[in-house]
């Protein structure tokens, strides 16, 4: 996941303005319609609700189910997207909460500083 992220988030986002600009022959602007906006606020609360969810280190039954069944319902039903986003939205903040009162633990932070300072 997070791999992909990358990908996506620098190298094929980083790149559309510039190919658009060689194709217009001129430096351009990326403008985007309400939709392409929606499908990118989407994707990224997805993106970090499947971070804070993945955190911890682990990754329960019930996480998977709520993901699948956020994604199913906006695929079948696309024009209820703007309320799945609300709900990616909550649940991020409620995790964030539960991290904040140490009811959940994100142990990959602290695995990612240990090893940062066993690197250098």
């Amino acid at each position: 996941m997070v791999s992909s992220n990358i990908n996506q988030w620098t190298v094929l986002v980083g790149m559309i303005p510039i190919v658009y600009s060689l194709s217009k022959g001129e430096v351009s602007v990326v403008v985007f319609d309400q939709q392409q906006k929606l499908e990118i606020l989407l994707t990224m609360v997805q993106s970090a609700l499947g971070m804070i969810l993945l955190a911890n280190l682990k990754f329960n039954w019930y996480e998977a189910l709520g993901l699948f069944g956020l994604w199913f319902i906006q695929l079948i039903y696309p024009h209820l997207r703007e309320e799945i986003i609300l709900v990616y939205s909550a649940w991020v903040v409620f995790e964030l909460i539960l991290a904040m009162s140490k009811k959940k633990r994100l142990y990959a932070f602290g695995e990612f500083k240990k090893l940062l300072k066993e690197s250098f």
